[in-house]
């Protein structure tokens, strides 16, 4: 989903890290996305996290202007679209399968 050294920002707002900005670095061993922030996380004076472990779909791309928010908006728009659409043909499947069981007598 994202490239070595890509711009990304966290979204999910219950992190401590909501809303920092990141270059994404690659993924861990258990397949989470590493991203070192640009700003570090400070928990206190002697912790400093510049490097944190997350899910890949708790990050966005870094959109630096209108342009490029939008771009990343219609993106998301499309992909959720397109699950979507996936999911309604499976019901239509099933409810199709359902009603030629029902006019069988099965």
């Amino acid at each position: 989903m994202f490239v070595f050294g890509e711009k990304v920002v966290v979204i999910d707002s219950t992190l401590k890290s909501y809303n920092k900005v990141g270059l994404y670095v690659g993924k861990s061993a258990k397949g989470q996305a590493k991203v070192y922030l640009e700003e570090p996380i400070v928990t206190d004076k002697k912790n400093v996290i510049a490097c944190i472990t997350i899910a890949e779909e708790k990050l966005q791309r870094y959109a630096q202007n209108e342009t490029d928010r939008l771009e990343q908006r219609i993106d998301e728009l499309y992909r959720k679209r397109a699950v979507l659409v996936k999911e309604l043909k499976a019901i239509d499947d099933e409810a199709y399968e359902i009603e030629m069981k029902l006019m069988g007598g099965v």
